[in-house]
């Protein structure tokens, strides 16, 4: 096999678990899967966008929330290493730490542009691998 065309390199695929997306397209069939892989790949955008608004004007109560909710976005399609930034962003403003929580925030919006980018051309070539 090569890493030529529509195949995901190595790098990528640590991105993306691909068993969670296969599993789902074994439970929720190939149209539903991406359906629901689609409404999760926006809401993860949304989530990433507020929770960055939120870093802005110091609602870290606020941020941590969104965070939370991304850590169980990320999850339910397969986005393990993105699932730990948000872990650790949530650690670090519960801990009231701005400065760090900015630092694993920048971390986040630049993994959740790779992330989402392979999950999209993953999905959009018909199946996950």
């Amino acid at each position: 096999m090569t890493h030529h065309g529509h195949r995901p390199g190595a790098s990528e695929m640590a991105l993306v678990d691909v068993g969670t997306v296969l599993g789902l397209q074994r439970r929720l069939g190939a149209e539903r899967c991406q359906e629901l892989v689609e409404d999760t790949i926006y809401a993860v955008t949304d989530r990433v966008a507020r929770a960055e608004r939120a870093l802005d004007r110091n609602d870290l109560k606020q941020g941590s929330m969104y965070a939370r909710e991304l850590v169980s976005l990320c999850h339910q399609i397969g986005l393990s290493r993105m699932a730990r930034v948000a872990t650790d962003l949530t650690e670090t403003l519960d801990q009231d730490d701005q400065i760090a929580a900015n630092a694993v925030m920048a971390r986040l919006v630049r993994l959740a542009e790779e992330s989402l980018f392979c999950l999209v051309t993953m999905d959009g070539n018909g199946g996950a691998v």
